[in-house]
């Protein structure tokens, strides 16, 4: 099971371009409202005929060889096509995590200002955040998030519809629950064993340019 990157992202600017990004990139599956990464960056529609059969037996019986051909068959189409022979390997490249997000949740939604949260694979989805700042240049986007199980996290910015992202360590705080007291702030490897903890991803300073 891979680590999961929790992702923040507070968006401000004009109002018709917050309600454009939220036409544009908002998707509703069912009862689910989606952030859709294809509607920002569509992963080629071949990828939807993948016979799904990455890990194969060994090709020693006559249906374990169909499936075997048919799936090498497939990945020199993809190959041919994309330049990739399974959709994971282009989401990494085009989109920086291996697959779709989900836990979509809007924070704050008014005129001129939205906030969401939303769940990927390991690592922010720095290709789709640099796509967001070429389709919406007049928005400014502050980004910050993490991933527990490695310890780490990061914040960044779009701005003038340019990306940058900052590794960002996340300090961890423990707090008497009788008194209410902070007992300490530091990273986790110097507060791991005591109890009541919090955390907070670490602020970052960017240079104005």
């Amino acid at each position: 099971m891979p680590n999961w990157c929790h992702n923040s992202m507070e968006i401000v600017g004009p109002v018709d371009e917050i309600t454009r990004f939220k036409q544009v990139c908002l998707a509703v599956h069912g009862d689910e409202t989606v952030l859709d990464f294809d509607a920002i960056k569509p992963m080629p529609g071949i990828f939807e005929d993948d016979p799904g059969q990455i890990f194969v037996p060994d090709p020693v019986t006559p249906e374990n060889r169909k499936r075997v051909e048919k799936q090498k068959a497939f990945e020199a189409q993809a190959l041919e096509a994309t330049g990739f022979a399974h959709a994971h390997e282009w989401a990494c490249e085009h989109w920086g995590a291996n697959r779709r997000p989900w836990g979509f949740e809007v924070i704050r939604d008014e005129p001129n200002s939205y906030e969401c949260y939303f769940v990927t694979a390991e690592i922010p989805p720095v290709g789709i955040l640099k796509k967001l700042g070429e389709m919406f240049p007049t928005l400014e986007f502050s980004l910050r998030g993490f991933d527990l199980g490695n310890d780490w996290g990061f914040r960044g910015r779009i701005r003038d519809g340019k990306l940058e992202l900052r590794e960002a360590p996340l300090i961890w705080e423990s707090v008497d629950p009788k008194t209410g007291e902070k007992t300490a702030s530091a990273p986790m490897q110097e507060v791991g064993s005591l109890e009541n903890l919090s955390f907070e991803v670490a602020p970052v300073e960017f240079t104005v340019t």
